[in-house]
């Protein structure tokens, strides 16, 4: 009995957890996309050339984050995030 209240326990929260990750990704997403719209619009006003870098997969974060895929949304932005780094070193 004690066995299967605790397996019980265990799958709630685990589904819980499951349950406030989606919602914790959907944040992620839209701050990153905030943090990155940001940047390029500070960066943007001396090298044109970081807009022309990574406009195009903002938009496909958005897109993404507009279907309800938080997880795409966050792979796209963490893929810019790294090439403007990688830019502006």
């Amino acid at each position: 009995m004690k066995r299967m209240l605790g397996c019980g326990l265990l799958l709630l929260a685990g589904a819980l957890s499951f349950q406030a990750s989606a919602a914790s990704d959907t944040e992620t997403c839209d701050a990153n996309i905030q943090r990155l719209q940001d940047r390029i619009n500070s960066a943007a006003t001396t090298d044109p050339k970081v807009h022309e870098l990574v406009g195009k997969d903002i938009d496909s974060a958005t897109a993404a984050r507009d279907k309800g895929n938080a997880k795409d949304c966050i792979e796209i932005t963490d893929r810019v995030k790294s090439r403007l780094d990688k830019y502006n070193k």
